[in-house]
């Protein structure tokens, strides 16, 4: 009976890592510079919510923030380091403040605009090969992510996206009012 229910829930949440993966982002989610980001992480976290196996989404979560941390900081620091090499090299060193705000602003740039939809790109891609890692890891048992896409779920994926349109709301609402 036990066995039953946890395929049950198993098979839930591939359904709704497979509706996930047919979702179609608008380009201003991908390429927007701050509600990009922000408008992406509330409707992972709405979307998701609703899985047996939330452990997964906090782990994937983590995984991408510390793999942006490090990218982020790691571009950061060098193409600083370049530009402040070249304000000491060109014997400027009025001029290093000036380098330096352009190298951040040229990492933001690269950042907000490439490597967040890259990311973004990579989530959706790749979310059912991530949860058949995390099933493996945790229960030792291997599982297929080959489902009926057209099985009926037993949540509502509308009350999803209705929440995640009222979070989305206020936070513009919240982001406003400062």
């Amino acid at each position: 009976m036990n066995s039953l229910i946890n395929d049950q829930y198993l098979n839930q949440d591939i359904l709704i890592i497979k509706k996930f993966q047919q979702i179609k982002f608008p380009l201003w989610i991908l390429l927007s510079p701050i509600f990009g980001t922000f408008v992406f992480i509330t409707f992972f976290r709405s979307f998701f919510k609703v899985l047996s196996e939330r452990e997964f989404v906090h782990t994937l979560f983590l995984k991408i923030y510390i793999r942006k941390m490090v990218v982020l900081n790691s571009v950061i620091i060098f193409i600083m380091g370049v530009y402040c090499f070249l304000g000491i090299y060109e014997n400027e060193y009025e001029s290093i403040f000036i380098w330096f705000l352009i190298s951040l602003a040229i990492c933001s740039l690269i950042f907000l605009y490439i490597y967040q939809y890259y990311t973004t790109k990579w989530i959706v891609k790749n979310i059912d090969s991530e949860f058949q890692k995390y099933y493996w890891e945790k229960y030792g048992q291997e599982i297929k992510v080959d489902i009926d896409i057209n099985t009926s779920l037993d949540i509502d994926i509308n009350e999803i996206f209705y929440q995640f349109k009222f979070k989305w709301y206020c936070s513009k609402f919240w982001i406003n009012s400062i």
